[in-house]
C-alpha cells in the first residue's frame, strides 16, 4: 500500500478530495484480496466443480439411472446436506459417485494413494415390497445414509440392511413402527390386540409402475372385513395408534386416499397436522431415523398444508389428495372419494343430548360411508357417550347381522375380577380389577379420574369403563313403592324410649290453593333409627306458621332442635315464633340452616329417604296420642307420585313438600351407619350439644333470641359458636356487663354493682 502523501498547503480542496478517494479505493482492493484468499478451497482431486443445481441433477439422473423428477430432487437436496456436513465440494465426481466415494477419494489423494469407485452391479431393478426401483433406492441410501457410518454409531451399515429395515417398518406392525421410529409409548397390553384387529399392510403386491387397477386389486386383497370399530377408554392412545398405523399404508401405496373425520373442523385440522408431522423433516441437520429410511416420502415442515396432504411419491395423478380432513358438522362431502376412512371421536356430549342429535350423527356417518371406494375400509374409534349413541347403534346392527358386519374391540380401563363382582365402582379395590394399560393408566391415575367425577360417576363409567349408560339410570330415579313404605310403619306402642326429638320445616310462601304446602315434620331419633311421629301441612302465613310451630313444640316435650332453611325474610318468622312462644314462657330452639343451592339438591335429599327405607332405618309411627294418622296416607301418596321420577321432574306437576320436609330430617338428624366406637363418640358429642343448648335456652328465656341464627354444620358437630351474637349484647356492654358479645351470659356471671359511698 502507498505511503500517506503530505499535501502542499497551496493545493486546492478539490485535489485533496480526489486524493482521499483514490487512497480509499486502494485500501478496499487490498482488503478484498485478503478475504478472497481466506475463502479459497483446496481441491485435492481432478474434478471440476459444478455450482449449478440443474447440472448436478442432470449428473444424478445419468449416473444413477433415475428418471423420476421427485427422486432426483430428493437426492440432490440430501446430497447438498451431506456435502456441507462432510465439507466436500459439490463436483461432478460427488454427484456421480456419492458422498462416501468422494470422501474416500479425498482421503486417498491426501495420502498419495489411488482410489477407485466401485461400479453398481447389474442386478434386477425390482425390489420386493418397494414401489421404488433398486437403482433409485441405492442412490437414496448412498446420499442419505451410507456416509453417516463415518460420524454416527446407529447408521445402517449396508444397502441390504437398509432394504430389510424398510420392509420391516412396513410389515412388522404399528407397535414396532411407532416405538422405533416415532418415539411412541405403545405396549403389548393393550395395543397388540388392536394391531391384530387392524389391517396387515402387504407391500408385496405393488410394483414401482403400478396403475389404478393394480391399486384396486391391492386394496381389496388386504382383508375381507371392511368395517372396524375400536371402543377404548380415554388416554389409551387410540388416535395416535391409528395415525401411526396409516403411515404404513402410505409407505406401501403412496396413492392411497385417506379421509379423516372428527366431530368439529378445528379438531380435524389438528388431526391432519398430527399425521403430517410423521413425514416432516423437522431438523435437516439431525434427521430422524424414519427421515433417513424413507427420505423420498418426507416433506419440509413448511411444505405441509393445513387442509390436505399430498404424498410426494404419488404417481397416479388422482383428483383427491393422499389425505384430506372433514368433520361431522361440515356437510358437503361429495367428491371426497376415499380408500380408507378414519372416523375418530365423531360424537361428544354436545351431539347426544336428544334423539334427533343422535340420529343426525347416524345419518351423517351413512353419508360419509358412501364416499368409500369399492373395496375400501371404514375405521371408527371413540368412547361411549350414552346408550343408543352412534357406536351403540353400530354394535346393535352388527349383532343383528350375526357379527358379520363389523370387527370390534371394547377395551375399558379395567376389567372386574370375580372378587369385585357386585361392588359399586367407588368400592372396588386394586386387587379387584385387571388394568387395561398398567404402564400408563395405573390404579392411582384411574382413582384420581374417579374422584374428579360426581356420583353416580357417569362420566368415568362411560369414558373410562366404556359403559353405554341410559340418559337416566335407575340410580337417577326415585323409587317409592307402597309395599316398602307400609312395611316400615309401626304402632306407637313399639316406639323405643329415649333418644332425641327433632323437627324440620319445608316452608311455602303463598296461600293459593295451587301453591306449594308448608310442611312440618316431627321425629324421634333412637339408636340410629328415625321414628316419624307426625307431619302437619297446609297453606299458612307467618303468624299461622309460628302458632303451629309453638303448638307442636308444646305437644312434644323434649324437642331439642327445630331446623328451618333460612330464606331472605326469615327474621320475620323468627320474631313471630319468639313472640308466640313467650306467651307460654317458652323458647323454641329454632336453628336456621343455609339453603343448599347445588344442582338437584332436593332430588338427592329425597333419594336419601329411599336409601334409609331400604335399610329399614326409618319408621312411620301411627296411633300417637292426640294425633290423627291421616298424615301417613298423605305422605305415602305423595311419595308414590314421585316414583320413577328424575331430577328433571317439574315440581308444578308433582308435589314433594311432605317428602322434602322429611328428607331434611333424614339429612340433618339421622346419622350414617357406624361402628360401636363411632357411635360412642357421637353420643358424647350429642351430650355436649345438649348441654350447650340447655344453657342457650336459659339465656334466651332471660334476654330473648337473636333475629337469625345460621346453621353452618351438621348438628352432630359441637360448636361453641353455635349461638349467633345478639343485639342486646351491645346494650349490656355499655353497662359493663360483658366485654365479649359472643360469650354466653347468665346472672351468676354478671359483675356485682359497685356500692356508692
Amino acid at each position: 500500500m502507498n505511503k500517506e502523501v503530505v499535501l502542499d498547503p497551496a493545493q486546492t480542496k478539490r485535489e485533496q478530495a480526489r486524493l482521499r478517494k483514490r487512497q480509499q479505493r486502494e485500501r478496499d482492493k487490498a482488503n478484498r484480496l485478503v478475504r478472497e484468499k481466506k475463502s479459497e478451497k483446496v481441491v485435492t482431486y481432478p474434478a471440476k466443480e459444478k455450482e449449478s443445481a440443474k447440472a448436478a441433477k442432470a449428473i444424478i439422473a445419468d449416473a444413477w439411472g433415475i428418471t423420476r423428477a421427485h427422486l432426483i430432487d430428493t437426492i440432490y437436496l440430501w446430497g447438498v446436506r451431506a456435502a456441507e456436513r462432510l465439507k466436500l465440494p459439490q463436483s461432478d465426481f460427488f454427484w456421480a459417485n456419492g458422498p462416501l466415494a468422494t470422501l474416500r477419494s479425498v482421503q486417498a489423494a491426501e495420502s498419495g494413494e489411488t482410489h477407485s469407485t466401485p461400479k453398481l452391479t447389474a442386478e434386477d431393478n425390482l425390489v420386493t415390497g418397494e414401489v421404488t426401483f433398486r437403482r433409485e433406492l441405492y442412490a437414496l441410501y448412498n446420499f442419505v445414509e451410507q456416509w453417516r457410518a463415518e460420524i454416527i454409531p446407529d447408521a445402517i451399515p449396508s444397502f441390504g440392511a437398509y432394504l430389510a429395515e424398510r420392509y420391516e417398518c412396513k410389515t412388522a406392525g404399528t407397535i414396532n413402527r411407532g416405538n422405533k421410529y416415532f418415539g411412541m409409548d405403545f405396549h403389548e397390553k393393550p395395543h397388540a390386540r388392536w394391531d391384530d384387529m387392524y389391517l396387515r399392510w402387504n407391500p408385496d403386491l405393488l410394483k414401482p409402475d403400478y396403475d389404478r387397477e393394480d391399486m384396486k386389486r391391492w386394496l381389496g386383497s388386504l382383508s375381507e372385513d371392511k368395517k372396524r370399530l375400536l371402543i377404548a377408554c380415554r388416554s389409551a392412545y387410540k388416535s395416535t395408534f391409528s395415525l401411526c398405523f396409516l403411515v404404513g399404508g402410505i409407505l406401501c401405496c403412496p396413492d392411497i386416499r385417506l379421509l379423516f373425520v372428527t366431530e368439529t373442523k378445528p379438531l380435524s385440522l389438528e388431526f391432519l397436522q398430527a399425521f403430517v408431522h410423521f413425514f416432516e423433516v423437522t431438523n435437516p441437520n439431525e434427521p430422524s431415523r424414519f427421515n433417513r429410511l424413507f427420505p423420498e416420502f418426507c416433506v419440509a415442515v413448511d411444505d405441509s398444508s393445513s387442509l390436505k396432504f399430498q404424498s410426494p411419491m404419488s404417481i397416479l395423478g388422482l383428483p383427491q389428495p393422499t389425505c384430506k380432513t372433514t368433520s361431522m358438522e361440515s356437510g358437503g362431502w361429495a367428491g371426497n372419494r376415499s380408500d380408507y376412512i378414519l372416523v375418530s371421536d365423531a360424537i361428544s356430549s354436545n351431539t347426544v343430548g336428544t334423539e334427533d342429535q343422535i340420529q343426525k350423527s347416524v345419518n351423517n356417518l351413512g353419508a360419509i360411508t358412501e364416499l368409500l371406494e369399492v373395496g375400501g375400509y371404514l375405521h371408527l374409534e371413540g368412547t361411549p357417550w350414552r346408550e343408543n349413541d352412534l357406536y351403540f347403534q353400530l354394535l346393535e346392527r352388527n349383532e343383528r347381522a350375526d357379527g358379520k358386519n363389523l370387527l370390534f374391540i371394547i377395551d375399558p380401563a379395567w376389567t372386574v375380577k370375580e372378587s369385585g363382582e357386585g361392588k359399586a365402582v367407588q368400592d372396588l379395590l386394586e386387587e379387584d380389577v385387571e388394568l387395561l394399560f398398567p404402564a400408563r393408566l395405573t390404579w392411582e391415575v384411574l382413582q384420581a379420574k374417579l374422584r374428579d367425577d360426581d356420583p353416580p360417576y357417569r362420566r368415568f363409567r362411560m369414558q373410562s369403563l366404556c359403559m353405554f349408560l341410559p340418559e337416566v339410570e335407575e340410580t337417577q330415579k326415585l323409587h317409592f313403592r307402597r309395599d316398602d313404605l307400609t312395611r316400615n310403619s309401626t304402632r306407637y306402642e313399639n316406639l323405643p324410649i329415649g333418644g332425641r326429638i327433632v323437627a324440620t320445616s319445608d316452608l311455602a310462601f303463598s296461600k293459593s290453593r295451587y301453591a306449594d304446602l308448608s310442611c312440618f315434620t316431627i321425629a324421634s331419633v333412637v339408636e340410629g333409627r328415625m321414628y316419624v311421629l307426625e307431619q302437619s301441612s297446609g297453606h299458612f302465613n307467618d303468624s299461622e306458621k309460628a302458632k303451629l310451630i309453638v303448638e307442636l313444640y308444646r305437644k312434644y316435650n323434649g324437642l331439642d332442635t327445630w331446623l328451618i332453611e333460612k330464606y331472605p325474610s326469615s327474621e320475620n318468622l323468627n320474631e313471630a315464633i319468639r313472640k308466640e312462644a313467650m306467651k307460654y314462657g317458652l323458647v323454641v330452639p329454632v336453628r336456621w340452616a343455609p339453603v343448599d343451592n347445588k344442582a338437584d339438591a332436593k332430588f338427592h335429599r329425597l333419594k336419601g329417604i329411599e336409601s334409609v327405607i331400604g335399610q329399614n332405618r326409618i319408621k312411620f309411627v301411627f296411633g300417637y296420642p292426640g294425633t290423627s294418622s291421616a298424615w301417613i296416607d298423605d305422605l305415602f301418596n305423595e311419595l308414590e307420585t314421585l316414583d320413577e321420577t328424575t331430577p328433571k321432574r317439574k315440581s308444578s306437576t308433582r308435589k314433594d313438600d311432605r317428602g322434602d320436609s322429611l328428607s331434611m330430617c333424614v339429612k340433618y338428624f339421622l346419622p350414617c351407619e357406624e361402628d360401636e366406637e363411632s357411635a360412642a363418640e357421637r353420643t358424647k358429642r350429642e351430650q355436649e350439644i345438649a348441654e350447650i343448648e340447655r344453657r342457650a335456652q336459659h339465656y334466651r328465656a332471660m334476654f330473648g333470641t337473636a333475629p337469625g341464627q345460621d346453621y353452618e354444620a351438621p348438628l352432630s358437630v359441637p360448636r361453641d359458636e353455635a349461638l349467633q351474637p345478639n343485639p342486646i349484647h351491645s346494650t349490656l356492654g355499655r353497662g359493663g356487663f360483658t366485654k365479649n358479645p359472643s360469650k354466653q351470659i347468665s346472672f351468676s356471671s354478671m359483675p356485682k354493682p359497685v356500692r356508692r359511698a
